[in-house]
């Protein structure tokens, strides 16, 4: 049994705002019970319902991943290979500082030793990659050394350059 109200009824129970005027009668007074699923209904509803299956468990065998692999396979869905030169956004010359350095982590390692034989620090807690001089940014390991944080500052005269930083600055 379906209710239907006049529209009249709509513009009598809400103001022009759309808000109920109170001391008005719901459409649905005196409808109780017209709307109730059947058990068998509310069944197929709760089990079609993503709500339903939230949080639960549910098992995939073997069975039915190979199914699932084939059927996708078959529609030709392949799983995008985005390491290295494969990757869309692949520069092998124009390379950034960033992007280098990420590229020797991911091929390399982080760098775990210090490849200076005449390292100073005796218990180096951090590690860097460093260009060698006179060589150029590429994807090159032969273009990089290992080394301790101190012995890089070293290698790139870092405290030199501080120094003559502040020495200009207090001429200024």
């Amino acid at each position: 049994m379906v209710h239907e109200r006049p529209l009249l009824v709509l513009y009598i129970m809400h103001d022009r705002f759309g808000r109920f005027i109170k001391g008005h009668t719901s459409w649905l007074k005196g409808t109780k019970g017209v709307f109730k699923h059947t058990e068998e209904s509310r069944k197929k509803i709760s089990k079609n319902n993503a709500r339903y299956w939230k949080g639960k468990h549910v098992i995939i065998t073997e069975e039915t991943k190979e199914k699932l692999s084939k059927a996708l396979k078959k529609n030709g869905h392949k799983p995008p290979i985005l390491v290295g030169e494969k990757n869309h956004r692949w520069t092998e010359d124009n390379v950034q500082y960033i992007a280098l350095h990420q590229w020797l982590r991911f091929n390399f390692g982080k760098a775990n030793i210090c490849e200076n034989p005449a390292c100073i620090d005796t218990n180096p807690k951090r590690y860097e990659w460093a260009l060698i001089k006179d060589k150029k940014y590429e994807r090159k390991r032969e273009n990089f050394m290992m080394l301790c944080k101190k012995c890089h500052n070293l290698y790139d005269d870092v405290y030199k350059k501080i120094w003559k930083s502040r020495l200009s600055k207090k001429t200024i």
